[in-house]
C-alpha cells in the first residue's frame, strides 16, 4: 500500500487521505482503492455501482483481508471508469478492528510524505 498522492482531499465533508489497495466487487470484479476517511473510502472502477445500494466487497489490506458490505454513497464519470464512494456498513467485531487499524496505519503514513 503506498500513498497516491501528497495532499488531503474531500469527497463530500469527509477529509480523506490518499491510499492505493486493490478493492474487488461483485462478480471480483478488481478495483483500485485512491482516498480514505474513518467513515469513507473512494476506489476507481471500470463499471458504474447504484448509489444507495449495499454491496459486498473485499479489501485486500497488505497482510489483511477485509470484508465488508458497504453502502454506496456516490458514483461520478472519472479516468474513463467511475470513481465510487463507499460507507462500511455495520462494521463489528474482528472487521471493526481490522478497519479502525487500518485507517490509523493509512492516516499516519499519509501525514509522514506531506
Amino acid at each position: 500500500m503506498t500513498a497516491t498522492s501528497m495532499h488531503m482531499t474531500t469527497i463530500g465533508i469527509e477529509v480523506t487521505w490518499p491510499v492505493d489497495f486493490a478493492v474487488s466487487g461483485r462478480n471480483r470484479e478488481a478495483h483500485r482503492a485512491c482516498a480514505m476517511s474513518p467513515n469513507m473510502m473512494a476506489f476507481q472502477s471500470a463499471s458504474p455501482y447504484a448509489p444507495g445500494w449495499l454491496n459486498e466487497l473485499t479489501l485486500h489490506l497488505g497482510d489483511e483481508t477485509l470484508v465488508l458490505l458497504a453502502t454506496i454513497q456516490t458514483c461520478e464519470p472519472s479516468r474513463g471508469g467511475w470513481l465510487v464512494t463507499a460507507q462500511p456498513f455495520a462494521l463489528a467485531g474482528e472487521p471493526k478492528m481490522i478497519w479502525l487499524r487500518f485507517i490509523t496505519q493509512t492516516r499516519a503514513a499519509s501525514r509522514k510524505i506531506k
